[in-house]
């Protein structure tokens, strides 16, 4: 059996998954441009939307930019000549100084997430009545996910049409590498989860539950099974950057926290 991670190779591995998150969510849409060179991603959808995945840049240096300044000249440079905001994302242990940077060229911090880190399968709950969670293995079941994850972050700000496009081919998410799970309450979907596996781990993305169906536990029931269905396909731990809504949760689940990420936005220029 593998040694239990350090900290140190989590917070490394932890970074890989983020950035192949945006990568992955980013194939889902039928139009999309990605450019990736001296450790920065960038991502763009058709989506104009500043905010999150449509339009985001991420450090990728597994040490601090010896030039935040000139690193965010690229960022700007490349959403201003397409016309589009963004999301620069920052790493507690690793992006101080261009956070200070951001924040002196008038980026908005919007979000400040726990990184939190899971480190064994956690236990299996007893689900209410009415209730049941399963993996989305067909084009139908994940399908559900178009249903409910839309819903789900509309009442969190995000417009429905963003987070629609992620989901309108559900062929493009039903890969080996990729797990969700579906939340159904009296048969009707109502919550859902995914993780990304890559680099030997796994990352717990779009956890979400339908406004009428929360407080039944189904957003923590769907984050236990997916995370431990990743445990079982051999991820050595499971990592995900928590919500203000999810950070309670995850920590009664046992995810603990190893650093945080910091969202700066940018609407386009001249707006």
């Amino acid at each position: 059996m593998p040694s239990r991670l350090s900290d140190a190779e989590i917070l490394e591995l932890g970074d890989l998954n983020l950035a192949e998150s945006a990568r992955e969510m980013l194939r889902w849409h039928t139009g999309y441009h990605m450019q990736e060179a001296d450790d920065l991603l960038l991502a763009m959808s058709h989506d104009p939307f500043p905010i999150g995945y449509s339009n985001t840049a991420m450090p990728l240096g597994t040490a601090a930019s010896a030039d935040p300044a000139a690193l965010l000249e690229k960022v700007e440079h490349f959403f201003d000549a397409r016309g589009r905001g963004f999301t620069l994302w920052t790493r507690a242990h690793l992006d101080g100084a261009l956070a200070e940077c951001a924040e002196s060229r008038g980026l908005s911090a919007l979000s400040d997430m726990p990184g939190m880190v899971l480190d064994a399968r956690v236990p299996d709950v007893t689900l209410g009545a009415g209730i049941r969670v399963e993996e989305a293995a067909t084009g139908a079941s994940l399908g559900d996910l178009g249903v409910v994850l839309p819903a789900a972050y509309t009442t969190m700000g995000l417009p429905p049409e963003n987070s629609r496009a992620y989901f309108a081919m559900p062929e493009r998410i039903l890969h080996p590498h990729v797990i969700a799970v579906v939340g159904y309450l009296d048969d009707q979907p109502a919550a859902a989860a995914m993780v990304l596996l890559s680099h030997g781990i796994a990352g717990v993305y779009w956890v979400g539950t339908c406004e009428a169906a929360r407080g039944r536990g189904l957003g923590e029931a769907c984050t236990r099974l997916v995370g431990n269905l990743a445990f079982e396909r051999g991820a050595r731990c499971v990592v995900l950057q928590a919500s203000r809504q999810g950070e309670p949760i995850y920590l009664r689940m046992g995810y603990r926290e190893v650093t945080r990420y910091a969202w700066y936005v940018r609407g386009p220029k001249n707006t």
